[in-house]
């Protein structure tokens, strides 16, 4: 007589509880990894861009900003919202302000959805890098990053010394 080979049902639910254990610990651990991941991402374009921005202004030998712009095209006035975007341009006028003798540089789009990102002392909606490589206001700069849905632990502070340092810390900005 031959034997007949496979699972019986008892083995096939025992494999089924280990899979849905598993699955029950490793799919939030996998969630939290995604966010801070995209966090990450956010954080790294804004650094990026401020870094470039520093970079820019010491190679050209001329002042260089970046400032909130929900356009591309302009810098935006009023409550400065870095969610919205941001442009970068030499910035031969008037601070904070793209006129006929500027030159664009570089373009940021919007943050990911879910994803907000605030100034947390300045009311300014630009940062200016002098020739110098140092930064034209008299106090740091601090952008604060967190993923909307759950602030809590999915925090990013950056912040940008008057010499033009850039810092990045998980938590929120002092």
């Amino acid at each position: 007589m031959k034997e007949e080979a496979g699972f019986t049902l008892i083995e096939l639910m025992v494999g089924i509880t280990v899979l849905a254990l598993l699955l029950a610990v490793g799919v939030p651990s996998f969630t939290n990894l995604i966010r801070n991941n995209r966090l990450a991402t956010q954080t790294n374009e804004i650094v990026t861009a401020l870094n470039m921005a520093r970079s820019e202004a010491l190679k050209r030998g001329l002042p260089v900003s970046l400032c909130v712009s929900s356009d591309q095209a302009s810098c935006d006035t009023g409550t400065p919202d870095w969610a919205d975007g941001w442009i970068m341009f030499v910035d031969r006028g008037a601070p904070g302000e793209v006129d006929g003798t500027d030159e664009l540089l570089q373009v940021g789009t919007p943050v990911s959805e879910g994803f907000s990102v605030t100034e947390t002392e300045a009311d300014e909606a630009f940062v200016q890098f002098l020739p110098s490589g140092l930064v034209s206001a008299v106090d740091d700069r601090r952008f604060q990053l967190e993923w909307a849905a759950e602030p809590e632990g999915h925090t990013r502070c950056v912040s940008v010394s008057v010499g033009g340092r850039i810092n990045t810390v998980e938590g929120a900005c002092p």
